[in-house]
């Protein structure tokens, strides 16, 4: 099991406030602010529309065999992967004019099975094109008091990242257990793995990793970052470490259970 091979890094990682203006007092919004959601908007559309890419062309192909019953499961996929914009839309625009901080949680009880369930299927189309297998473990219930949308593009990041790294024909891994009063979720790949230098600055902004761009897709260097920001707004944290059990990286994210 993953959690055998998680470890969680002890480092304190300095904290940026460029997404953390005084949340709850009344001001007008600044032009960080603004700059703040666009930038977050920018970034997390990149996902969905990727995965909506891939499942438009793969409807594409299947037109050709007029499989009916393969076109309607994947339409119905791609309408999932719209409302999930539109929601992702929403809820980063109402945080930014309500809160003026695009990543003020809105608290309510969840389950983390769920949302990984939704994840893994938001992000199998990609996985399909890379040649890579979703594998979930977590046999029940993980209930956390947090906000779904924010957590849910951590999941996205964290598996959508997985998917770039990971090699063609391995699996990545998702599990989620509770360990006493701290959820924790572990994500892990078979990719190449990461050096010292990459883990020492992965959740800095605009951190790009000094082997290059992965084969299987790009990055701006964000994701991680507003990973941290979001498992710190949630009073959790966020740490990456190597595989023991064979090549490949294990990103882990703890938050606290319901109290």
């Amino acid at each position: 099991m993953l959690q055998d091979h998680v470890t969680y890094a002890d480092r304190a990682i300095r904290s940026y406030s460029v997404l953390a203006p005084n949340v709850g007092k009344t001001r007008p919004a600044s032009k960080q602010d603004s700059l703040s959601a666009l930038m977050l908007l920018a970034h997390d559309l990149r996902g969905p529309l990727a995965n909506l890419e891939l499942l438009l062309e793969a409807i594409g192909s299947d037109t050709q065999s007029g499989d009916m019953n393969r076109i309607a499961a994947k339409a119905r996929r791609a309408e999932r992967v719209a409302q999930r914009m539109t929601l992702l839309l929403a809820s980063v625009l109402e945080r930014a004019r309500n809160a003026h901080d695009p990543l003020a949680p809105c608290f309510e009880t969840i389950d983390l099975r769920d949302l990984m369930e939704d994840s893994l299927a938001m992000n199998e189309a990609a996985a399909g094109r890379s040649g890579i297998h979703l594998e979930l473990s977590c046999h029940t219930s993980v209930l956390v008091d947090a906000d779904p949308q924010l957590l849910l593009e951590v999941l996205d990041n964290l598996i959508g990242n997985a998917i770039k790294h990971g090699s063609r024909g391995t699996t990545v891994s998702c599990e989620a257990w509770i360990d006493g009063g701290t959820a924790r979720i572990a994500i892990a790949d078979e990719g190449d793995g990461l050096s010292e230098e990459d883990v020492a600055r992965l959740f800095r902004p605009f951190t790009t990793l000094s082997r290059g761009e992965p084969a299987n897709g790009t990055s701006c260097g964000l994701g991680l970052w507003i990973c941290r920001l979001i498992a710190e707004r949630h009073g959790g944290r966020i740490g990456v470490s190597a595989r023991a059990d064979r090549s490949g990286s294990v990103f882990s994210l703890c938050i606290p259970t319901i109290q």
